[in-house]
């Protein structure tokens, strides 16, 4: 299966999907990709499909995200801590990691602001 560099991601996944359902006859499909693969209209085209799936997200793109970082976090390791939170049907794990958030930041400080 080949695909033009110019093809929309969400018709991408979609043609995809249907093929892999298609070739192996499968009736449960679970879509998994990081925060560089995913966007609002690939989401929106899973759900209408009703194939589920597993994203990583940045918060910031999450359109309730003053009802997910509800709930008390749990300490994983050192530097991680995790919660799940159900917000309507949707259910999310959300993870803080503090050593990469101080880090993240520092980074987003202008060179004119940092101090030494």
């Amino acid at each position: 299966m080949r695909f033009s560099g110019n093809t929309a991601d969400v018709n991408t996944f979609s043609q995809i999907i249907a093929d892999v359902r298609e070739r192996f006859q499968l009736t449960r499909v679970v879509f998994v990709g990081d925060r560089g693969m995913v966007s609002q209209d690939i989401l929106k085209d899973l759900d209408e499909k009703h194939i589920e799936y597993i994203v990583g997200m940045r918060m910031r793109k999450v359109k309730d995200v003053g009802e997910v970082l509800g709930g008390r976090y749990r300490i994983v390791k050192g530097n991680l801590k995790v919660k799940e939170v159900w917000y309507d049907a949707d259910r999310y794990i959300v993870c803080h990691n503090p050593v990469q958030a101080e880090h993240d930041k520092k980074a987003r400080v202008p060179e004119a602001g940092r101090t030494a």
